[in-house]
């Protein structure tokens, strides 16, 4: 995790990581009050008190899915392989939950249950982001038409109209993604994904949103760059 620190209102040097701002802390390059910020913040703090939130708080990795065929690939087999990235992070979702079990979510209770179908609602919403940020003209739309044509079929334990949720879900997310703000999309997203969690205080679920967020994403443009836009039929 990359930390930004000021002095007196200038950056100091690149983000650093952990291991360089306690040994940099150390040899008294930085200071204890010099101000910081990380990912998961809502705002600037002392250096001192935030490495250790740092240090208690383990990066979210979800499992990097397989890669598509680089060959040429018609849009619903691409909307098939998107659907299954979307939905095909359980074990690192369960993981996850694990974690969360013992972590320190800012005194908010969490219902668990509602958490994981979040998460997936927010991967389907990240691969439809991550589509249409990508796949500028060409076959956009039969890509992401084929994509809610299995969107539609999804079932989810606890959830009556699984469809009508996602698209609820998208709708707010969509939002969120317009609206400015000083740490870019991926932090709108997280804090967006945090109060769909009932944790809207939690800067621990704030951070998983914006890393799945990211995530995602990035599979999504890896995906389109390694297959080539030109390469996929309608």
């Amino acid at each position: 995790m990359e930390i930004f620190i000021q002095r007196e209102g200038l950056q100091l040097g690149p983000p650093y990581t952990l291991d360089e701002a306690k040994t940099f802390l150390a040899d008294g390059l930085l200071l204890p009050n010099d101000m910081a910020w990380c990912e998961g913040m809502h705002e600037w703090a002392p250096l001192s008190n935030v490495l250790p939130v740092v240090e208690k708080t383990p990066p979210f990795q979800i499992l990097p899915p397989p890669s598509v065929p680089v060959e040429r690939v018609s849009a619903t087999e691409l909307a098939a392989s998107c659907f299954d990235l979307a939905i095909g992070f359980q074990e690192s979702y369960a993981s996850l939950l694990q974690e969360l079990q013992h972590a320190d979510l800012d005194g908010q209770v969490v219902n668990f249950g509602q958490v994981w179908i979040e998460l997936i609602c927010l991967g389907i919403f990240a691969v439809e982001y991550g589509l249409e940020d990508t796949l500028k003209t060409g076959p956009r739309d039969a890509v992401i038409n084929a994509y809610h044509v299995h969107l539609k079929r999804l079932q989810i334990d606890g959830v009556s109209n699984v469809y009508e949720l996602v698209s609820s879900r998208f709708m707010i997310y969509e939002n969120s993604v317009n609206a400015r703000h000083p740490h870019g999309i991926a932090w709108n997203v997280g804090e967006t994904f945090a109060v769909f969690c009932g944790a809207e205080l939690s800067t621990r679920l704030v951070m998983i949103g914006s890393t799945l967020f990211n995530q995602i994403v990035g599979y999504i443009h890896r995906w389109i760059h390694e297959i080539g836009v030109d390469n996929i039929t309608e």
